[in-house]
């Protein structure tokens, strides 16, 4: 069996010390199966900078974060999911790119 953790786990993880241990637990166990998405890794390190750099939530991050250890989506998922996104930013009026600060914006 595989595991793969989303963002919202870790992000948790960060900020609350019994959740951060629960991440913990599990992945001393289940390290060896355990595998970190790119997207997530991106997630992260976009804005959770500050956050990451907590206790056990950070080892953890830098634990799973080999290369044999990370996948990336196939590239036509993520030009896919790159024109849903868009389509849903002109629905809602989001401004996906801030060009003062180069960054994606989701308001």
């Amino acid at each position: 069996m595989k595991y793969t953790l989303d963002t919202n786990i870790f992000i948790d993880g960060f900020r609350n010390e019994e959740a951060q241990a629960d991440v913990f637990v599990f992945l001393s166990r289940a390290l060896p199966f355990t595998y970190l998405s790119a997207v997530v890794m991106q997630e992260l390190a976009a804005g959770a900078r500050r956050l990451m750099q907590r206790g056990r939530a950070a080892w953890n991050i830098r634990t799973v974060r080999t290369p044999q250890r990370v996948f990336a989506p196939p590239a036509g998922l993520s030009c896919e999911s790159g024109r849903v996104l868009a389509a849903i930013a002109a629905r809602e009026g989001w401004h996906l790119l801030d060009e003062k600060r180069r960054s994606l914006m989701t308001h």
